[in-house]
């Protein structure tokens, strides 16, 4: 610790004077939130666990309060309260009785007043103290009377009598339920008081299966179209992928038929081990997914592949899109990607294409000296016109050197000092 700082001792009489008495009130007190106070000190620390540690520290309590009591001191004595026994506490109906007697109106007052000291033989936590033991709701245990809107806790009526009741008054949805339940429609009769607003929860033991089942109307998934059914429709959409697919139940294909609401959005789902094939057999394209086809082999695709006569990946690409004028379309049994298919086999794209070329960062380049040597030689004014002789436009140039890079900077990036000292110029 520091000289800067008064000893612990001395520093802790100030603090007990302010009569803090909370650790929070501390932080407050050290922000400056709390008026009327005397300011901080220099020399008292805001964070005195630290400054202090080993040196006098004992806890937040003796530091604010003055008590001598450690962190551990404290556990002990919280585990020791957490451990009383059932037995020490008055019976329900007597705790009971002496909380209504201090006439709380609501929880919140009662949440309030747990914190503080209550007598020894009163739970501060009756739900748990008195969960078999008679213990009903907060409300009854407070003994206050209900406001507006508010149900008294009355016994649940058995759930098939609920259910039934239920039933008969027709609610077609769970939206419909929660305006009934909130006296929304008026046609209707009541809520009866035995009959919960939440169903699920009452009755999660005692025959709940769902709100279809409780409000007795048929479900989407028993209005379903049969897989076949349901194909037929889809067919006759003419979608040819699942990008497709999926932007026409979000409604952006304003010149096809509305979406039917027996017609399930994830129908791979729906109709699992219920006729579903895959999206192929699903749209109508007959395209089987990329993990289930069969290709041919590496050495068949390859030669067939060769004999089209294509140069580079981007035609490659055209190729497979059917962008390519005069060439039939790509057998289904040859990949659009062959470095995905062929992983073991593939080496390159110029070998798959036959084309003999050599992909840059597999290329064998010119030191930097001789390759700005050679470039040099050709007297370019700038890099307008290194590029122009690198794609072959200047007329009168020999061909560039396939060992010279045309992104110098990437190749030699160590020795690059600039274009004008690549080319030559002052």
């Amino acid at each position: 610790m520091g000289s800067k700082w008064r000893s612990y001792e001395e520093a802790r009489l100030f603090v007990f004077d302010l009569k803090l008495r909370k650790q929070e009130k501390w932080y407050a007190y050290v922000r400056g939130e709390i008026q009327g106070l005397k300011e901080l000190p220099f020399d008292i620390p805001k964070s005195p666990n630290r400054v202090y540690k080993g040196s006098g520290w004992i806890s937040w309590a003796n530091w604010i309060r003055g008590e001598n009591k450690t962190s551990s001191n404290c556990k002990k004595a919280y585990s020791k309260k957490k451990r009383k026994k059932k037995a020490d506490y008055l019976p329900f109906i007597d705790a009971r009785k002496y909380i209504r007697s201090l006439g709380f109106k609501s929880i919140a007052e009662w949440q309030n007043f747990a914190k503080g000291p209550l007598p020894g033989n009163v739970p501060t936590q009756p739900h748990r103290s008195y969960g078999n033991d008679g213990w009903i709701s907060y409300v009854d245990w407070l003994g206050y009377s209900y406001g507006a809107g508010k149900r008294p806790h009355v016994k649940k009526r058995d759930f098939l009598e609920a259910r039934e009741f239920v039933r008969k008054l027709g609610l077609r949805n769970y939206n419909e339920w929660i305006k009934y339940c909130r006296g929304e429609i008026t046609l209707l009769p009541k809520l009866p008081l035995d009959i919960p607003k939440t169903p699920t929860f009452s009755y999660k033991n005692d025959g709940w299966v769902d709100y279809p089942d409780w409000l007795g109307y048929e479900t989407l998934k028993e209005l379903r179209l049969s897989y076949v059914d349901a194909k037929k429709f889809v067919h006759q959409l003419k979608l040819k992928s699942y990008t497709q697919w999926r932007k026409y139940i979000r409604g952006e294909y304003e010149n096809l038929p509305p979406m039917p609401k027996n017609l399930p959005k994830a129908p791979q789902v729906a109709y699992k081990k219920k006729g579903w094939v895959n999206w192929g057999d699903w749209l109508g394209t007959g395209s089987v997914s990329f993990r289930y086809r069969r290709w041919r082999p590496f050495e068949e695709s390859r030669e067939f592949v060769r004999t089209l006569g294509l140069k580079s990946e981007i035609e490659w690409r055209s190729y497979c899109n059917g962008d390519l004028v005069g060439y039939a379309p790509k057998p289904d049994d040859i990949p659009t990607s062959p470095r995905r298919s062929y992983k073991n086999e593939f080496k390159s794209v110029a070998d798959w294409l036959g084309t003999g070329r050599i992909a840059n960062q597999k290329r064998k380049m010119r030191s930097f000296e001789e390759a700005r040597e050679f470039v040099r030689t050709l007297k370019l004014k700038n890099s307008k016109e290194w590029y122009s002789y690198c794609k072959g436009e200047l007329d009168g140039y020999p061909h560039k050197p396939d060992d010279i890079p045309v992104n110098i900077y990437g190749a030699y990036k160590k020795h690059f000092k600039g274009m004008n000292n690549w080319l030559g110029k002052k």
